[in-house]
């Protein structure tokens, strides 16, 4: 049978591992880690959001149905009580570094007009969180 990359993998040949392992280490991301690295976590995030997951046990079970493509993407399963200390505790400076590694290399790649949109559009897409109640963070 012939081997095709999926289209999760031809995202992630844009971001080297070494590149965000170099963030990783610098904020000490995976120190005292025990069952899900940086990099599992970043997977399993980027594929909430392709996916559209709604929340963690949404994320959690369908993540772990795709076992025969976590080999290849160097991940395991994922628990949903780890991927949540997760998100708590790792310094999102990690992530941060990480997008913009990812939007220097497009910016050089883009037309000026293009990437003034591209900008605006990130920018104008922040949420205050202090005037939302819990539940409108759940279901929105």
């Amino acid at each position: 049978m012939k081997h095709s990359n999926s289209v999760f993998h031809q995202l992630l040949k844009h971001l080297p591992r070494h590149q965000f392992q170099k963030a990783v280490d610098r904020h000490k991301g995976d120190h005292r880690v025990r069952s899900l690295p940086c990099w599992t976590q970043l997977i399993s995030l980027m594929f909430a959001q392709m996916t559209g997951r709604t929340s963690l046990r949404d994320l959690e079970e369908n993540f772990n149905t795709k076992r025969n493509h976590h080999y290849h993407l160097g991940v395991e399963r994922i628990k949903r009580s780890s991927l949540s200390d997760a998100n708590n505790n790792r310094p999102s400076a990690i992530f941060m570094e990480t997008f913009f590694y990812l939007l220097g290399k497009v910016r050089g790649e883009l037309p000026r007009k293009v990437e003034e949109e591209m900008v605006r559009l990130i920018d104008s897409t922040t949420i205050d969180m202090n005037c939302l109640s819990p539940h409108q963070l759940i279901f929105s």
